[in-house]
């Protein structure tokens, strides 16, 4: 239970991060994302997607392009059920 409340509190500062106006923290935000929680920011930045916040959505898309091959089936079946 502490892990995965040490990792909830880790995700959530990248988010945070993520949010940041600076882009150079955007970016290690990012990578931090990819590289520890792949699985569950995929499924967060894909539901940014439909944010109402143009630069969240912007952020999001880049973001995602980090996740290499591995995010073409998750975008394709957004597409196909849109």
């Amino acid at each position: 239970m502490e892990d995965e409340a040490a990792n909830q509190l880790s995700i959530q500062s990248l988010f945070l991060d993520f949010d940041h106006p600076n882009p150079f923290v955007n970016e290690k935000a990012c990578l931090g994302m990819v590289k520890y929680f792949p699985d569950k920011s995929m499924q967060i930045l894909i539901r940014n997607l439909s944010n109402n916040d143009l630069e969240i959505r912007r952020k999001s898309v880049k973001a995602l392009g980090l996740f290499g091959a591995k995010i073409f089936l998750p975008i394709l079946n957004l597409f196909n059920d849109s």
